[in-house]
């Protein structure tokens, strides 16, 4: 892959696979998942077995795995030219299969378009109000 600074792209996360509802804890809020870029985590400084622990989480991966392979877990959409999608990243787990161009000439264009969940909301509710108040939206 080109390095970042030929892409302009850079991108680092760290978070938990699953999130849950910190009042609950038993409501899931977020999934945190991507195969391309898993990379082991660190064990904690407490840790004393580290072979074990990678072990554990191996395990722990291959049964994650296993979940997502269930049969009627996965929706499978066919797009059209003009088609167009809107995913919650933490909320519904998405990719692309692949696919063959039928023409010759014939070009593939996917655009992705990212907005912050807080700003989506905000937005939500500005058009809700004016909507509800007859102003149009």
């Amino acid at each position: 892959p080109p390095p970042p600074q030929a892409t302009g792209w850079h991108l680092e996360a760290a978070g938990p696979v699953l999130s849950v509802d910190p009042f609950d804890e038993k409501t899931l809020t977020g999934i945190r998942h991507n195969d391309l870029d898993r990379l082991p985590p660190r064990p904690p400084a407490s840790v004393r077995d580290v072979d074990g622990w990678y072990a554990e989480v191996e395990r722990a991966l291959a049964a994650w795995d296993a979940v997502l392979e269930e049969p009627g877990r996965r929706l499978t959409l066919s797009l059209r030219e003009g088609d167009c999608t809107v995913v919650h990243n933490h909320r519904v787990m998405h990719g692309r299969e692949s696919f063959s161009l039928q023409g010759e000439g014939e070009a593939r264009s996917i655009i992705g378009c990212y907005t912050g969940v807080d700003e989506l909301r905000s937005r939500w509710r500005v058009c809700f109000t004016k909507r509800s108040r007859g102003g149009g939206g």
